[in-house]
């Protein structure tokens, strides 16, 4: 697991944990309420404000995570990306690798034989298929990849996308040397380049 992936698991529970606190402060205000005098057996005061204590801890802490976690994809440009056409997702990409050193050749618009780019680095040709999705890529695109790899006669094949990548997509790939470029790579790539 990545660390922004950790960092956005972090802030789901830090989240969960929040609302929880803030139900059970309200369910235990909406139960001392009517009856303020009553021997609840515990000091109901008390615990009213360690819920409000809670709840604002976790709600500090999750927008503090919020925050860096919005940072990270602003410096990224990963939200914009999240708007592109297909098309722009490609050139993006193109001008990404070109920053890294790599030479960039875009294939036809249709008809592309699996691969939307081909990067060459040190005698290394990689077809390169982009797949700028809401939901995740499935087996289809590492497929695609493989079958460009002879046919533009390259050494491998890369998949890069904006989201992430189904169970079989993964499987499928480990099994035939192709990488994936997931939403983290994809984050992680950017910002060393801008940081460069």
């Amino acid at each position: 697991m990545s660390t922004l992936s950790l960092m956005e698991y972090i802030e789901n529970i830090v989240g969960g944990l929040c609302g929880f606190f803030l139900g059970m402060f309200f369910l235990t205000f909406i139960i001392y309420l009517p009856f303020p005098k009553a021997n609840y057996g515990f000091d109901i005061i008390t615990v009213l404000i360690v819920e409000a204590i809670a709840t604002v801890f976790f709600f500090t802490v999750k927008f503090f995570i919020s925050g860096v976690i919005d940072s990270i994809y602003k410096k990224s440009g990963i939200k914009d990306v999240d708007k592109m056409t297909g098309e722009q997702f490609e050139h993006w990409l193109e001008l990404l690798f070109k920053e890294y050193g790599y030479k960039v050749e875009r294939t036809r618009k249709t008809a592309d034989y699996g691969a939307d780019l081909i990067i060459e680095k040190e005698n290394i040709k990689i077809a390169v298929q982009a797949k700028r999705h809401k939901n995740k890529v499935g087996i289809k695109a590492v497929q695609e990849a493989i079958s460009a790899v002879k046919f533009y006669g390259c050494h491998k094949a890369a998949v890069c996308t904006n989201n992430y990548f189904t169970e079989n997509a993964i499987n499928l790939a480990k099994a035939n040397n192709v990488e994936l470029i997931d939403r983290d790579k994809l984050v992680k790539l950017s910002m060393d380049r801008r940081n460069n």
